[in-house]
């Protein structure tokens, strides 16, 4: 460890970091909530909460049983989430009531290490050739950018009416998404050296890097993008005797994309379609459900329960994002498997 903590500051001149440290970073986590509930009057109320969250985690990585790390591989995930929601609640009539929820959220998350430097493994005795297991020093290969930042409004009203024995629940969600992902994997470079000579003298085993293309900055390479959804829905509840309940109801998902990603005139000619297709409201999904209960008479209180339907999760933004990051048009990458002094 010392040999290369040396090699490290007299040789290349930096500094690689001490075995056992996290460069002086130290684990924060921070909560603030405030809450005001209004009863306007009888009917009404309404209420409003903020939530913030900041933490700051110290994490090691290359937690392996064939080697050590030194500090500089320690990346430090720092995250803040802001959420405000208003909440109205009405009773209108006997039989009818609304609620209107409206929320807004912002997140940022960046994970990086203190100094920037390419990840560098050194494989050391009893160690596979080839395997960097040994000494690790150097940002790690994810951690050379990454970064989320996120702004999120969602609104759900719905008005619930009671007519005999239905009870009948209509209205409809909203989501609003804006969301930059900023993954530069080996943007510093990621070397593997097979023994601790070899990296005195700088010649890597392997070496990867990769870069934004000509004309983009590393900022361009992060996925930016907007994402909506309307999601309208109706439900009816109806207790059809004292044994059986049935629910069904219908709801849409109605997305839709603020733009495409970049076209990649290679992607066409591999696949026959483009790449650069927008989500819009030819991709509504439509989803019907249907559910039952029934209980039956006896000294022992027992149910049978049962459904179908069709649903969907809140879409997963970080697989959407892919076709905007990973579009081929924007970063290019090298691989060297063998050393050439061309690409020191």
């Amino acid at each position: 460890i010392d040999e290369v903590i040396d090699i490290a500051k007299n040789v290349w001149g930096f500094d690689p970091g001490t075995y056992g440290e996290s460069m002086g970073i130290s684990l924060e986590n921070k909560r603030y909530l405030g809450k005001i509930d209004w009863n306007i009057n009888d009917n009404h109320r309404a209420s409003l909460t903020y939530q913030q969250t900041e933490e700051t985690l110290p994490s090691p990585y290359d937690q392996s049983t064939s080697g050590v790390i030194l500090s500089t591989r320690w990346f430090t995930p720092e995250s803040t989430t802001k959420n405000t929601s208003v909440q109205l609640f009405s009773d209108w009539t006997e039989n009818f009531s609304t609620e209107v929820k409206i929320g807004y959220q912002k997140y940022d998350y960046e994970a990086g290490a203190a100094v920037n430097l390419p990840q560098i493994n050194i494989t050391t005795a009893n160690n596979s050739s080839g395997s960097g297991q040994g000494v690790r020093l150097g940002e790690d290969r994810n951690r050379h950018r990454n970064e989320i930042h996120t702004e999120r409004l969602t609104a759900n009203v719905f008005g619930l009416y009671y007519a005999g024995d239905h009870a009948i629940k209509f209205g409809f969600d909203y989501l609003d998404n804006d969301a930059l992902n900023l993954y530069g994997r080996d943007l510093h470079g990621t070397y593997v050296f097979n023994s601790i000579a070899d990296f005195r003298a700088g010649r890597y085993y392997s070496y990867t890097v990769r870069r934004p293309a000509a004309g983009f900055s590393e900022e361009d390479t992060a996925a930016s993008i907007g994402f909506s959804q309307w999601s309208p829905y109706i439900q009816d509840v109806w207790q059809v005797n004292s044994n059986l309940t049935l629910a069904y109801g219908l709801r849409a998902n109605i997305p839709s994309a603020d733009k495409a990603p970049p076209r990649n005139p290679g992607f066409e000619q591999a696949f026959g379609f483009a790449n650069d297709f927008k989500l819009g409201s030819s991709n509504k999904v439509i989803m019907p459900r249907l559910s039952f209960n029934y209980a039956f008479d006896g000294d022992r209180y027992s149910q049978m329960r049962g459904g179908v339907g069709l649903f969907q999760t809140v879409p997963p933004f970080v697989w959407l994002a892919n076709p905007y990051q990973n579009n081929g048009v924007n970063v290019v990458s090298f691989t060297a498997n063998s050393y050439n002094p061309s690409y020191p």
